[in-house]
């Protein structure tokens, strides 16, 4: 089998009723349904690498090891190479499948693909090489200079790309192409509304947008000197403005619609540790039911620090609006404070100062806990999300200093 972009594989296989010659992990059926699979052609067992929640499942990504011969379908080739895979169990159909099918191709229980065939993201492929990036972006009147550099990845949802090229330094993201237009639409509504949101340089139906670098400096590397309450202040008012536009769409669905999903993953990923397992069920019990929306606005879906862009102490950019529509204010709040917390447990488990980063986040939190139930919810849904991955790797460590944090901060603590 060739490596994406040079040629692709679907097949329909049967649902597998029976193990590789590999461990059984039953804490993580995705990683299971790629063993029975493919099992056979990785050195060792793939890593997890990532994880989107989607439709009935999700799509997550495992990172592997192969042999060069199987995985270049080149019996000559000599060496190991590193291939990333993901497994798709959302039950929701694509336009063509690019990998492998598992049960019923009408609504199969799982697909699995090598990036970057990735099924929802038909320019994907093709802008990941040079040659073939530089024809996608020529149709839409942008002359590329050199490969574009992979900067983010959300298999399913989107891609971002640093690339120089006739307009500059500018960006490419690749979305699916039902949505770009509307994408792009909503890039220039905030923008003529003054929000500092960059404007579509150029933008293509296959599903992809030329966007200039945004303006300022990014808020993640500002942390340290940043005056919580200024910050809060400049944040406040840029949500405020946000929320007097209308998109006409929905943002994205609330994280809390899928608190049942993150519960069941979480418990399965921290049943191997005592202690994981101990600390998951207190947060559970922190989430209580789901409260209903008592506001809605205009958010932008998905705040959090790699969001923001300063200057003068204001917010002079405002970035990934792919999310953005009519919500609850307070899931982007929750948002916010979610992903602080997730970075003062890694940057405490990387040796790095955490104190500002967790400043920050009690002075969110006290500001923003006016409606205390639906944030402390929104916070400890996202906690659950960002301790899953590093439980899933084993990591139980950092999934713990996650929850703690959380359980800390909402305890007013």
């Amino acid at each position: 089998m060739a490596l994406a972009g040079e040629r692709s594989l679907t097949k329909t296989l049967p649902m597998p009723n029976v193990c590789c010659n590999r461990i059984v992990h039953s804490s993580n059926p995705e990683l299971q349904l790629l063993l029975d699979a493919l099992g056979e052609r990785f050195v060792d067992t793939p890593k997890p690498i990532s994880r989107e929640p989607l439709g009935d499942g999700s799509i997550a990504g495992f990172a592997a090891t192969e042999p060069a011969a199987i995985a270049y379908d080149d019996a000559t080739a000599r060496g190991e190479v590193h291939t990333n895979w993901y497994v798709d169990t959302s039950r929701r159909a694509v336009q063509q499948e690019t990998g492998l099918v598992l049960g019923d191709h009408e609504k199969p229980e799982a697909r699995i693909w090598l990036h970057p065939a990735d099924p929802r993201l038909p320019a994907l492929a093709p802008a990941s090489f040079e040659h073939s990036a530089r024809t996608l972006l020529a149709r839409i009147g942008i002359d590329l200079e050199g490969a574009p550099s992979l900067l983010a990845y959300r298999a399913g949802k989107r891609a971002v790309f640093r690339m120089r090229g006739s307009a500059g330094a500018t960006y490419l993201k690749v979305v699916r192409p039902a949505v770009v237009a509307d994408l792009a639409a909503s890039h220039t509504a905030l923008a003529d509304a003054g929000l500092p949101v960059p404007r579509v340089l150029a933008w293509g139906g296959i599903g992809l947008l030329v966007i200039p670098e945004a303006h300022g400096d990014p808020l993640s590397k500002l942390l340290d000197e940043a005056d919580p309450d200024r910050l809060l202040d400049a944040i406040d008012n840029l949500r405020q403005r946000l929320g007097d536009v209308d998109l006409g769409r929905e943002a994205r669905p609330s994280l809390s619609r899928r608190s049942d999903w993150y519960v069941s993953r979480i418990r399965a990923a921290a049943s191997d540790d005592e202690k994981l397992a101990e600390l998951t069920e207190t947060a559970i019990a922190r989430l209580g039911p789901r409260p209903e929306p008592r506001r809605r606005q205009t958010v932008h879906g998905d705040l959090h620090t790699g969001q923001l862009f300063m200057r003068e102490g204001n917010v002079s950019g405002l970035i990934d609006v792919d999310t953005a529509g009519t919500g609850d204010p307070t899931d982007d709040e929750a948002a916010f404070v979610g992903h602080l917390i997730a970075s003062v447990a890694m940057r405490a488990a990387g040796g790095w100062p955490s104190d500002p980063v967790r400043r920050l986040a009690n002075a969110a939190w006290q500001r923003w806990s006016r409606d205390d139930e639906a944030l402390r919810h929104g916070v400890v849904v996202h906690a659950l999300g960002h301790a899953l991955l590093p439980a899933e790797r084993g990591n139980s460590a950092l999934a713990t200093m996650i929850l703690r944090e959380a359980l800390d901060l909402t305890n007013g603590r």
